[in-house]
Formats: C-alpha cells, sequence, structure tokens
C-alpha cells in the first residue's frame, strides 16, 4: 500500500445486521484548490490555506503521535486524488467524509469537487464541517434536499449525518433524527464534531473545549440531542465524527462508542466493519 496512508481498522457487531459492512471513514482534507478560472484573491488564498496546512498537519501529528513525512507534503487536491484511488481499490461499501472536505467554500473548490468526487466508485456521504460553511443551496448537489440531515440506507443499516458544524443541533434536526433512528433499522450517527460526556471526560480532555461539544453552556435543542443519543433506549450505538485531526476512542455513554479520524492530509483514516453477530 502507498506508504502515504496510516489506516486504522475497527470491528464493531451490530446484533441483527443481515451481512457485513465495510465503511471508509476520513475527515477533514482542507481542500484549497485553484485554477486557471479562479480571481487573482482566490490564487492567492488556496496557495496561503495551503502553507499555512503544510505546518498545521504537522502540529497535529505532534500531538496524536502519528507520522508525517516527504510523502505528506503534496498539494491540497492530491490528498483526494490519493483517497479515490485507495476507495476504489479496497471497495468499501460507502465513503463517509465527516467534515471539512474544504478549507472553506469557494468557486475553485466546488469546481473541483464537481469534477474529483464522481471518481468515487463507491457512494461518496458528506457532512459539513465548520470550515465547509456556506449557503445551504450550495450543497445540495453534494448532500441532496437537506443538509442538515441526511439518510443512506443500507439492507438494515442506516446512516445518519447531522450538521453539527456550528456546535448545535436544531429541534428540526433532533426530531429527523429521532424518526429515523427509530424506525427497527441499525442506524449509525456521523457528524464533524464529537461529544464530551462525563463518560468519555477522560479521553476527550485531550483535545480541549473548541474540538467538543458538552452540556454545558448548550444551547436548549443541542442539550436535549445530547441527553437522547446517550440515553440508553437510544437505539443508536455508533458515533463517527472528525474535527480532532486524530483518531479519538471513546465511550460516551455505556455500550456506546466514539469514534474519530485521524485527518487525511496525513493520510489517516478508519476502515470500519460492521459484523452480523
Amino acid at each position: 500500500m502507498d506508504p502515504f496512508f496510516q489506516l486504522r481498522e475497527f470491528d464493531f457487531t451490530m446484533p441483527g445486521l443481515d451481512r457485513e459492512y465495510k465503511l471508509l471513514h476520513i475527515s477533514d482534507i482542507h481542500l484549497a484548490e485553484w485554477d486557471v478560472d479562479c480571481t487573482p484573491e482566490e490564487i492567492a488564498y488556496g496557495k496561503e490555506a495551503t502553507a499555512s496546512w503544510e505546518k498545521g498537519r504537522f502540529n497535529f501529528a505532534r500531538a496524536f503521535g502519528d507520522s508525517v513525512d516527504e510523502v505528506h507534503v503534496i498539494p491540497l487536491h492530491g490528498y483526494l486524488q490519493k483517497w479515490i484511488e485507495l476507495a476504489n481499490e479496497i471497495k468499501p461499501d460507502v465513503i463517509l467524509c465527516t467534515g471539512d472536505l474544504m478549507e472553506r467554500i469557494t468557486s475553485p473548490n466546488l469546481r473541483c469537487l464537481k469534477e474529483m468526487l464522481p471518481r468515487f466508485e463507491a457512494p461518496f456521504l458528506w457532512v459539513r464541517g465548520n470550515h465547509d460553511g456556506g449557503e445551504e443551496s450550495e450543497y445540495i448537489p453534494f448532500m441532496g434536499e437537506h443538509p442538515a440531515w441526511q439518510v443512506f440506507r443500507l439492507g438494515k443499516l442506516k446512516l445518519i449525518l447531522l450538521d453539527n458544524s456550528k456546535k448545535e443541533i436544531t429541534a428540526d434536526q433532533l426530531a429527523h433524527l429521532r424518526e429515523e433512528a427509530e424506525d427497527g433499522c441499525l442506524p449509525v450517527l456521523a457528524a464533524h464534531i464529537p461529544i464530551r460526556t462525563e463518560k468519555n471526560d477522560a479521553v476527550m480532555a485531550k483535545v480541549g473545549e473548541y474540538f467538543t461539544i458538552t452540556k454545558d453552556g448548550a444551547v436548549p435543542d443541542t442539550r436535549a440531542f445530547l441527553e437522547y443519543i446517550t440515553a440508553p433506549e437510544c437505539p443508536i450505538s455508533l458515533f463517527l465524527c472528525g474535527h480532532v485531526h486524530g483518531c479519538m476512542i471513546s465511550q460516551y455513554a455505556e455500550g456506546k462508542t466514539q469514534l474519530t479520524a485521524t485527518s487525511t492530509m496525513l493520510g489517516g483514516g478508519n476502515i470500519i466493519r460492521l459484523l452480523p453477530q
């Protein structure tokens, strides 16, 4: 395998699953593209962002004990091409990107995504991150009519994606989450920003307040979301996230696992196998 990649593999058993499913979980590419149709300002921004992340990826690597060397020092759009090639080789059932696919929403970034994302042979799911912010209409070509909540079904398995990029969950999102998660399916939840609870505080304290959502200071709807997903009766038992640029696994409630992915700029990603009992 290309030495660029630093993949981690995880198996989760889901009683009642009809067969094994394989997910490729990636996050935080921070695409900052420029092309011949760019304005001078867009070109300057793309170059500045690329240079900034050449330093930033090293800082995150040191924080999480990941390796960074010359194989990782390539243009940001080069990471996306590498992940396309890998995904088409290992053939997951779904590629799931938990946010910050772009450094920010720009015309050249959108042109790049429209060209490159169709190269994935498996379905590509993407939930917004804090850097992906833009008008909801701009995301419809990639996320369907409701980027704030998305649903993708594979047999009995249901992937539910919620946009928590502003560290909040709305009442509408929570209502849709409850409806989708409680219809007898086997739900997996995905969002950009991980949560921090009393149960996983010792693990998530490593990354600090900026990188997590907690009940403390949360608006009422977000607090209600946290109370729902941590409740024993909630059918969701696996929550996939990004944002922290490192791989962290924790129990956010009894029997409920939260997993984040190393930044794909570092070649990091998770191969997740969901297994029937």
